[in-house]
């Protein structure tokens, strides 16, 4: 079997290097971790979703997430199936997810009030336009002001819309990536009862 600087190839990646990349986003609020993908696709100008392990290392640091060479080798390990020295750090990203059945249901039921009846994509517009960012709760706290948050909220859809369309996969994973860094419960229903859930 491969080996780590004399360990055994990984065949998952710890919780340990997880609870870093999770911790170093939910620093920085309720929507580091999909700011994240953003940053890591506008860094090229064709948005590609493949990162190698030196700029993979050197932008998670630029992003207060630091990692050191035994985590980065084993996400490679792990998700470079190939060996091609890339991953696809979007699936590898999706792979880290927090989600309690809770919340899934929640989202769900968010998903089916907001989806256009008998598609499976939201409009766009009309879902933004249902926000009232004065109770979210880092507002509430005074972390972030109100049009932070509803700027946060418009950017870091990036280009996951598509002729004002969101799809029911990408509206499930933009929570997905929302749950991932908000520890409370009561926060995550908050925040997403300030971005229209009834």
């Amino acid at each position: 079997m491969p080996q780590i600087e004399g360990q055994e190839m990984p065949t998952k990646v710890s919780d340990e290097t997880i609870n870093k990349i999770l911790k170093g986003c939910s620093i920085r609020g309720w929507i580091s971790l999909r700011a994240l993908k953003c940053y890591l696709r506008n860094l090229s100008s064709h948005k590609s979703v493949r990162i190698n392990k030196n700029d993979c290392k050197y932008h998670l640091a630029k992003q207060a997430i630091l990692l050191n060479d035994y985590d980065v080798d084993t996400i490679f390990a792990v998700h470079d199936k190939s060996k091609s020295d890339y991953i696809n750090y979007i699936d590898f990203l999706n792979s880290i997810n927090r989600v309690n059945e809770t919340r899934k249901t929640q989202i769900e039921s968010f998903k089916d009030q907001v989806k256009v009846p008998g598609q499976n994509y939201i409009y766009f517009s009309n879902w933004i336009s249902l926000a009232n960012m004065n109770y979210h709760p880092e507002a509430i706290k005074f972390l972030k002001t109100v049009p932070d948050l509803v700027d946060e909220y418009a950017i870091n859809w990036d280009n996951l819309k598509e002729d004002n369309r969101v799809t029911e996969n990408d509206f499930r994973q933009f929570f997905y990536d929302v749950s991932s860094c908000v520890q409370n419960d009561e926060d995550f229903t908050q925040i997403i009862k300030s971005l229209g859930y009834k």
